[in-house]
């Protein structure tokens, strides 16, 4: 018989004071984890709530759009010259030029070709849709004045979503008498309506001034590392021997010199606009032109409206966007300082557009509405027509494609491999990658 030597029974303390400090340790292991695990968390559905919120924000305007209400003259000579009310006929008319000469008559004063084509601008390509469906509808229609909605183009609509540019309005204080009714004007005030406006074109003067200088030493940077790296190519090619490496040397270098050089005539012009700039800035004592570089100025004045092209302490030089009623002088309160916060030369839309577009505004003609096709619209070269039809289409075809293979011969796998199937290695490797991926959602 062989005696058993039972082991010692391990006993655990939990009454000392060095047990009792391991304990409260690993309490605080375990609770500044959880915090770690909770403040991850937290910062996780923090990012995802901005993004999600940026992309909310950032994509409502999508689901309105912008239309005019015109009253369109439906010229049976454009649409149906023949007479026959035949549906086919009549949706080949010209419907567009119908829209175009709608909105022209909102501006009557627009007679130059290159002002019309802008002014046709304003409106989409897709903007007689509404007309042509309408009057195919009830040829009835024909020979009448409808009013119908105009859609705008995409550029036209975000200028009044808001992206277009701030707009300042700024009551006259002084009498402003004008030289003029139409054409290139002059507008004095006896008050000091001008003054602040142009301290403000001189101070963004200076502001071009310092970025382009800081352009030009960023490219003299430029020019001298390309300068760097042509001088350690001609070293190479001095101790090259291969033709074939001096060939590839000799074509760098050119091509490095290339750059340099024309670079440093950037870096030229950006200094000598920089000083004339500064120049200009520094004579505080003339006036100054209103390029497109700068933010537009404009005086709503008698009716109309006037677009400065030179501005002084007293006064403005500029055109006649929108006639004017009369060249009478403008009292006090009577006349306002119209400032657009962003240049033309910036914008999608120019100083000529906005007006046109203000008008408009002012006329009530302008609406706002749910942007149905946006959800029963395809793709299009026009963002205004664009929509998420065929996406919708493709994604629901490929759920039902998905549904309609995947389900079968999912389910089917399955009983397979767990009634069928030899249990071995590689039916347990498919069996776990297959539970691995349903896991996924």
């Amino acid at each position: 018989m062989t005696d058993v030597t039972i082991p010692a029974v391990r006993t655990i303390d939990v009454a000392t004071d060095a047990a009792r400090a391991r304990i409260r340790a690993r309490y605080r292991a375990e609770t500044r984890f959880k915090f770690y695990g909770i403040a991850a968390i937290g910062i996780t559905a923090l990012f995802l709530a901005v993004v999600l919120a940026d992309i909310l924000i950032k994509g409502i305007p999508a689901f309105t759009q912008h239309d005019l209400s015109l009253q369109v003259k439906v010229d049976p000579a454009e649409i149906d010259p023949q007479g026959t009310r035949d549906p086919a006929v009549i949706r080949g008319g010209d419907f567009q030029l119908l829209v175009r000469n709608a909105l022209r008559a909102q501006f009557p004063e627009v007679t130059d070709r290159a002002g019309r084509r802008l002014l046709d601008g304003i409106l989409s390509s897709g903007a007689s849709d509404v007309l042509r469906e309408r009057v195919v509808a009830d040829p009835a229609l024909i020979g009448q004045t409808i009013v119908v909605p105009a859609l705008l183009s995409d550029d036209a609509d975000l200028y009044y979503k808001g992206l277009g540019t701030r707009i300042l309005r700024i009551p006259g204080e002084g009498t402003a008498t004008l030289s003029g009714a139409d054409g290139e004007i002059t507008i004095r005030t006896s008050g000091k309506d001008f003054a602040e406006r142009t301290v403000e074109v001189k101070r963004l003067l200076s502001v071009r001034a310092r970025a382009e200088r800081t352009e030009a030493a960023r490219l003299a940077r430029v020019v001298a590392s390309a300068n760097a790296r042509k001088a350690a190519l001609e070293a190479s090619l001095a101790e090259a021997r291969n033709s074939g490496r001096i060939g590839g040397l000799e074509e760098r270098i050119k091509a490095t010199a290339g750059e340099a050089e024309s670079l440093s005539q950037r870096v030229k012009q950006l200094e000598e606009s920089a000083a004339a700039l500064q120049a200009r800035f520094e004579d505080q004592s003339g006036g100054e032109a209103l390029t497109p570089e700068l933010p537009s100025l404009l005086v709503a004045i008698n009716g109309g409206l006037v677009k400065a092209t030179e501005i002084d302490s007293s006064g403005i030089k500029g055109n006649v966007l929108l006639p004017l009623k009369s060249d009478a002088e403008a009292k006090p309160g009577s006349w306002q300082i119209v400032a657009y916060s962003t240049p033309e030369g910036d914008r999608r839309v120019s100083d000529r557009e906005v007006a046109w577009l203000e008008r408009l505004r002012e006329s009530d003609v302008v609406e706002s509405k749910f942007n149905w096709a946006f959800f029963t619209s395809g793709d299009s070269r026009e963002p205004e027509l664009a929509g998420i039809r065929g996406a919708l289409v493709g994604s629901a075809l490929t759920l039902l494609v998905t549904l309609g293979l995947c389900v079968p011969f999912g389910v089917a796998g399955a009983i397979y491999l767990e009634e069928f199937a030899p249990k071995n290695r590689l039916t347990e490797l498919i069996e776990v990658n297959i539970n691995n991926l349903a896991a996924v959602p």
